[in-house]
Formats: structure tokens, sequence, C-alpha cells
């Protein structure tokens, strides 16, 4: 069953002969975008060193072939890449440490102790979902900052009582108070059984995303368990890259159409269900451009979105509006570059430096921008963007990976890597008011028509209903 793009739901079992995804599979369909090419790249190269030539002539036929399809720009086929993630997972198990019992445990109770002093408390959706009728589990590697987290914790705390949903994380940020129930587990099998066997899941949601070793084998053991007591998967896939593909017998959930095309696996039923937004929060009318206007970027700095490739469409958009000020709202590892380059291009007096806010500031923050920019390498949705556009504030960025879906109007579309049209391109909206009302007009009628967070949850539920209800309908034995 395929339901309509604008849904936000797609969902198959498996890709048919009109599907992208065949073509994929052999080697054709859309080029690679170059930060996919460098995850396969980075991914083989973890596993290069273990590979014993003498030994495993299949290791070097799979490496091999996903050498070749790099070198063509195209995905590698479907047996290569389940290959390439058998390979990594069983290098992340020999690497990763067992956890001391007690001492994990010890740790774990002075954090969660510290955490309900000093702690933040997250946004957390109020309203609970009638659809809710099913018990999950969800596994999510880290509960920090991120899209993914936001996922987790606005679905745990949408359920009713007689359905409830327990978190299960590898590690809780010190400064993370949840609001939901959960339980901090880094990794030890039997403790990971018995959270199974206390909170008798019927749904393993696993909330993957790519991140150390050790990360890597504990979604592996946890989902391993999943499988061990019959409970079915859903994975949300969060990330670029491919999902974890452990298994067939699971149902994949994408965050766009492009992540669908780029991740999906023959033979695995998948879903789109686009991240959603509490536009309650967020919605604001657009305000007319004023004479001194400000753009803003509101980015996680890390090189998975956001690179030094920033700098020059930042120092564009200044040169192109020269009565502009910029202001960035993020932090990670990539800041300090973004600042050399732009100092060293004579902006710093232009440009104000805001690290991370808290989630309450966000819509005020965004409701200060006349215009926002999102000059990503890549970015498989992009709830920044909507947010923006929620509060009235288009948003420019390059046309690659997810966010064609949410710009929608070409005048907001630069060329991927053009930091002087993605400047052209803000320049004109911020001396044309009637351009910059007829963008905004187009981005938020799609983005209040699509990114919702009440059908998302409710989709999510249905999904977690459906898949359960698939297990208790097979024959037993």
């Amino acid at each position: 069953m395929t339901t309509s793009r604008g849904e936000g739901i797609r969902r198959s079992d498996g890709p048919g002969e009109d599907d992208p995804r065949t073509n994929l599979a052999v080697g054709a369909g859309p080029e690679l975008e170059s930060v996919l090419v460098d995850w396969y790249r980075t991914r083989l190269g973890c596993i290069t060193g273990l590979i014993d030539p003498s030994r495993d002539s299949h290791a070097l036929e799979m490496q091999a072939v996903i050498e070749d399809s790099l070198d063509l720009g195209r995905r590698p086929p479907d047996e290569s890449r389940r290959w390439l993630d058998q390979a990594h997972r069983s290098s992340a198990e020999h690497a990763a440490v067992v956890p001391d019992v007690l001492r994990s445990g010890l740790i774990r109770c002075g954090r969660r102790t510290v955490r309900t002093f000093i702690g933040k408390v997250p946004h957390r959706h109020g309203s609970v979902s009638s659809s809710s009728t099913t018990r999950v589990l969800h596994a999510i590697g880290d509960l920090r900052i991120g899209g993914a987290q936001q996922l987790v914790i606005d679905l745990a705390g949408s359920t009713r009582v007689d359905a409830p949903h327990h978190v299960l994380a590898r590690s809780v940020g010190i400064g993370f108070r949840l609001c939901v129930p959960y339980t901090e587990e880094p990794g030890d099998r039997s403790r990971v059984r018995r959270i199974f066997d206390r909170h008798r899941p019927e749904v393993l949601h696993l909330c993957h995303y790519h991140a150390s070793p050790a990360t890597t084998a504990w979604y592996d053991l946890v989902a391993r368990v999943a499988m061990e007591r019959g409970v079915p998967i859903v994975q949300s896939h969060c990330v670029i890259g491919d999902p974890w593909l452990g298994t067939d017998e699971q149902h994949l959930v994408f965050c766009s159409e492009w992540s669908r095309l780029r991740s999906g696996t023959q033979g695995i039923p998948d879903s789109v269900i686009n991240p959603g937004t509490p536009f309650e929060i967020f919605q604001a009318p657009r305000r007319p451009i004023p004479d001194d206007p400000v753009v803003g970027m509101v980015y996680r700095l890390d090189r998975d979105k956001i690179d030094e490739s920033a700098a020059p469409a930042i120092a564009c958009v200044l040169q192109e509006v020269p009565h502009a000020r910029f202001e960035v709202v993020g932090d990670g590892p990539v800041r300090p570059d973004l600042e050399r380059d732009l100092k060293a291009a004579g902006f710093s007096d232009r440009i104000i430096w805001h690290g991370y806010v808290p989630f309450a500031k966000l819509a005020s923050i965004h409701r200060s921008f006349d215009v926002e920019i999102a000059p990503v390498v890549a970015d498989v949705f992009g709830s920044g963007t909507v947010h923006a556009i929620a509060s009235g504030t288009p948003v420019v960025g390059y046309g690659i990976a997810g966010l064609p879906e949410l710009l929608r109007s070409e005048a907001a579309i630069s060329t991927p890597g053009s930091p002087e049209m993605l400047g052209r391109k803000v320049g004109a909206m911020l001396r044309d008011d009637a351009l910059h009302a007829r963008v905004h007009a187009t981005q938020w009628s799609h983005a209040s028509s699509n990114f919702g967070i009440e059908g998302m949850i409710s989709r999510y539920h249905r999904l977690f209903t459906e898949v359960a209800g698939h297990r208790t309908s097979m024959p037993s034995g």
C-alpha cells in the first residue's frame, strides 16, 4: 500500500519495477551527494584493515563493488550495503567494552540524582494521542539535544495510561532531566533483557543514528534482544547514511522522501513520516522587511549538516546586503573555523554568535530574523527550517538532500555549494517585500499542511499498532 506524497506517509513492501530504489540497487538512479559518498568511504575505511585477502574473497568482492559504485557516484547495490552494515556491526561488537555492572549502576544512580537538581526539562508535547494503543519501548543511544531525541520525547509523552511507553537510552546527558519514564543502560545484555521482560513492549522503536563503535554495538544488542523476544521493530532512521540492516523483519521510517530514496532497502517495508512541529509555540505572521534587516542561521554546527563552507555563504549574504547584520544560533566543532574565516573576511562586527539556546527561546529568536539561511552540506529533513517558516520567517537554502521538500519556491532554493547565488537570493528577497511575502506564503502553506506534530504522532501510533497487530495475527510456531 502506498499513500500519496502529500499525506506525509508512504509505505511499501519493497521497491517494484517503477520504484527508483530498484534502479539504485543495480547502480543506476540519481547521483549520490558528496556527503553520502564520503559516508560510505568512511564506513568502508573503518573495516578495510580487518579484511584478510587470503581468507575472505567475498569481503574483497563486496569492497570492490562498493568502491566501483562510489567512483561512479552511485549508491552501492543492496547486497554490498548489507555486507558493509554487518561487517561494521561485527567490528563494533568486538571493539565495544562490556560495562562493569556495579560501577555502571552507581554511575547511573549518581547521574540521575544530579539531573534531578540541575537538569533542564526538554519541551514535551502536551496532548495525549487517542491513537496510542500499543506498548512501545523506545531505544536511543544518547538523550541530549537533537531531532531524534525530541521525536522520542514527543512520542513517549503522548501515550495513554493503558498503553505506556518507556525510553531506553545508552546515555542521558547530565543536564537533561527527562519528563518521560526512562532507563539509562550502557549495554549489559542481561539488564537489557530484564528491561524487556519488565515493560513487555509490543514494539521496539529503534531511533537509530550513527555514532561511536560502542553506540553501534549498543543498538545491535537492543535490536537482537527484541528479536529473541519476538518483539517487532520499527526503526526511525534520522541521519545521513544507511539504517541498521540486521534484519528484514522490521519497518523503516524515513523523515523525507529524499532519505527514503537514498537509504531505503529492497525487501524491507518502509514509510515516510515527516518530523512534526508544535505550531502553537512558533506560529506568528510574516513581518514587513525593515530598513535594518537581520539574517539568521539556526543549526548545530557539526560537519554532518554545517561545515566550513557556511562561512562564504554568510559572507556573500553580508556583501549582498550591506545594511544587514547576521546572527548565528547553535554551537559545535565547526564554530571556531567559521569565526576565524569570517573575521579574516572583515565581518566580525556584523555577526552575533548566540551559541546554544533553550528550546523555550527558539520561537522569539526565529521571529527576530527577517530571513534565515540553510547553507547545509546535507540534511535529511530540517526541523529548524520549519520552525523558522512557522515563525513568519522565510528560509533560503541550498537545494540539497531533504531541503527542497521544505523550501518549495525557486526563489528560495540555491545551487548547492554556490554561496554567491545564495547571497543573491537573500538580497533579492530583502529588497522586495512582495517577493518576501510570496515565498513565505508558499513555504507556510506547505509546512502547515504537512508538518504538524499532531499528525506525526498519530501516524507513528497507527504504525506501531499495525506492526504489533501483524505480529499477533501471524500463526505461532
